[in-house]
Formats: structure tokens, C-alpha cells, sequence
């Protein structure tokens, strides 16, 4: 066998990557599928619309096909423009609202930390101040006491963490925030007390 001659280590010029500059969030969503070679299905897009009108609705379409963005896309655009209006100052430089504001309610724990990798994507892509995190009943004290302090922006949880957080007294400030509520596998909650 033969082996590589080893190089001189050089230095690389690091550069950070520049934030991309974005004029609302539904451009980010554009250029988030964009950056994937995806083209958004109509219900995906007719999700969208209809959360931007401020109505809720029901997805049912086959297992991989593309539902958890089609819910999602719409209030993370929504968590964009909130973001783009405070960086400019729009509220009269009022702070930003307590999070969560998206809640992502699944009665499955073992599936909360795929959805939390595929959530955090687009945020990621582009550069944003919001937070993503799971709570459930495996989630660390750690976790727990800083959530405590402040809930994320996007906040995964379960039925029965979410009653809990419910039962405490700042909750109506704790929840102000929040602008939409995912209920994933809602079918699994019918056929319970849960």
C-alpha cells in the first residue's frame, strides 16, 4: 500500500459566513426550499396562506409527504416577520414577546427530538435569534430550570408536559407570546383521555 505524503498543515482564512438578508419570512421559506431543490406541494402552500389568514385546519396526506413543513412553514414565517420587526424597530423598540411563540404539541416523545433537527433547519439557514427545544419527561433538570426561567420560542413538549407548564402560576405571561399551536399525530390523542 501506499501512503499520502503528509502536508505542511496551513492555515485556512476563516471567514464567517454573512447572515442572509431577508425582507420577510415567506422569502426565507422561499430560499430555505430553494437552497434543498424542493418545490413546495399546494398543500403545502395553501398551509401556509391559510395560517398568514389567521385560520386553522387539518393535514392529512401520506406519511413523508411533506406535512410537518406544510405546518410548520407557515408560522415560522410568521416567527421571521416578528424577528425582522424587531431588529428594526417597528414595536418602538418594545422587547420581544415571551416564547414559546409556536408550540408543537405530539403525543409521541420518541419522535420530538427528529422533529427539533427538522424544525431547527431553516432557523439555522437563516442566521435567526429563536430558540428551538423539546420538553418532555425525559428532558434533563437542567433544561427544566432554565426553561423555567424563559421557554423557547419553539417549544416541542407532550399532552402531559404541557398541562404541567399550564399549572404553574406566570403561565398566561409565559404563553402571551405565542402566535400558532401544532398538534402532530392528533389521531393518537382521540383515542385517549389524553
Amino acid at each position: 500500500k501506499s501512503r499520502a505524503t503528509p502536508r505542511t498543515p496551513t492555515r485556512a482564512k476563516v471567514t464567517a459566513e454573512p447572515a442572509p438578508s431577508f425582507h420577510n419570512g415567506r422569502e426565507v421559506v422561499d430560499a430555505f426550499f430553494a437552497t434543498k431543490n424542493w418545490t413546495p406541494w399546494q398543500f403545502q402552500l395553501d398551509a401556509w396562506d391559510a395560517f398568514a389568514r389567521g385560520e386553522s385546519g387539518v393535514i392529512t396526506v401520506a406519511t413523508g409527504a411533506g406535512k410537518t413543513y406544510a405546518a410548520y412553514m407557515g408560522p415560522f414565517a410568521a416567527m421571521v416577520d416578528r424577528v425582522l420587526a424587531l431588529e428594526q424597530g417597528f414595536n418602538n423598540n418594545a422587547p420581544a414577546p415571551p416564547g414559546p411563540w409556536l408550540l408543537y404539541l405530539s403525543p409521541l416523545k420518541s419522535v420530538a427530538r427528529d422533529v427539533e433537527l427538522a424544525l431547527a433547519e431553516p432557523i439555522r439557514f437563516a442566521q435567526l435569534p429563536i430558540r428551538i427545544e423539546s420538553r418532555t419527561g425525559d428532558t434533563s433538570a437542567s433544561t427544566r430550570a432554565k426553561q423555567k426561567l424563559r421557554l423557547p420560542e419553539v417549544l416541542i413538549t407532550t399532552p402531559e408536559s404541557l398541562s404541567l407548564l399550564l399549572t404553574r402560576d406566570d403561565a398566561p405571561a409565559a404563553f402571551a407570546g405565542l402566535m400558532g399551536v401544532i398538534v402532530d399525530e392528533w389521531h393518537e390523542l382521540l383515542a385517549s383521555k389524553r
